[in-house]
């Protein structure tokens, strides 16, 4: 059997359709741009008049490259996949969700490019190179921000609040002395004590902002180490926690 030079679909660029292949047109593009079920973006072969080429000539089909674009979560500190890629229109150019052209052609044609900011077209199994028409559902930004907390992937408003209130107690009993900060493996192992994030800074090359946002449970974690100010402990709370 030949090897697959390819591990998801979006990678492979042949114009031989894969077993179960399905193609439909993107709304808006005239016929010009389809997708397909798996999540493959081709232009069709279409008459082409210009000053170079008065008689015009057929372009050829192409599956069109796709772009990965992987969004850090500053909470979790990993990482979630985007794939679009670049259509042009005569003198316009876009960068086009994939996943939303799949929703678009295969689900709901209804759905309106321009309204991304308040409705997303998630992937179920969290994997953002699957872009299968199956694998996708249209929530609302609000939704979105309730399913991320939900899991585990954003701090719920009032526990920021909360958090930082104490913290800024907690600095204020300090007076003008820094304080002393804990660096922990994701396991919950301790790994070393330093006077101040400044001083955890300058040791580790970790930025001391982050150090001091992981220590104040803003963020899970920063440089790949749990941060915890000398009052508090951590016991391995996050280390289940993997990248996406």
């Amino acid at each position: 059997m030949a090897r697959l030079e390819y591990q998801w679909p979006y990678q492979n660029k042949s114009l031989k359709d894969m077993k179960g292949e399905i193609w439909q047109e993107v709304p808006g593009f005239d016929g010009e741009l389809v997708v397909s079920n798996f999540g493959r973006v081709k232009v069709l072969s279409r008459f082409i008049v210009h000053k170079n080429a008065p008689n015009g000539f057929w372009t050829k089909e192409k599956i069109k490259v796709q772009s990965v674009t992987k969004r850090k979560n500053n909470y979790t500190g990993d990482t979630t996949i985007h794939l679009s890629c670049i259509i042009k229109r005569g003198k316009r150019q876009m960068n086009l969700s994939v996943r939303r052209m799949v929703y678009q052609a295969f689900v709901d044609s209804d759905i309106d490019h321009m309204n991304s900011k308040i409705w997303f077209v998630y992937v179920k199994d969290g994997n953002g190179f699957n872009c299968s028409a199956d694998n996708l559902e249209l929530i609302s930004s609000s939704e979105a921000k309730l399913r991320e907390i939900k899991d585990g992937r954003r701090l719920p408003i009032n526990d920021l609040v909360r958090r930082e209130a104490h913290w800024q107690n907690y600095r204020s009993s300090l007076g003008n002395r820094a304080e002393p900060v804990k660096q922990y493996d994701l396991a919950g192992n301790f790994i070393a004590i330093y006077p101040s994030c400044t001083a955890a800074a300058k040791a580790t090359g970790v930025g001391r902002t982050n150090i001091g946002a992981s220590a104040r449970k803003v963020f899970y974690r920063a440089g790949g180490f749990v941060w915890r100010f000398e009052f508090e402990e951590y016991k391995g709370e996050y280390a289940k926690i993997s990248q996406k």
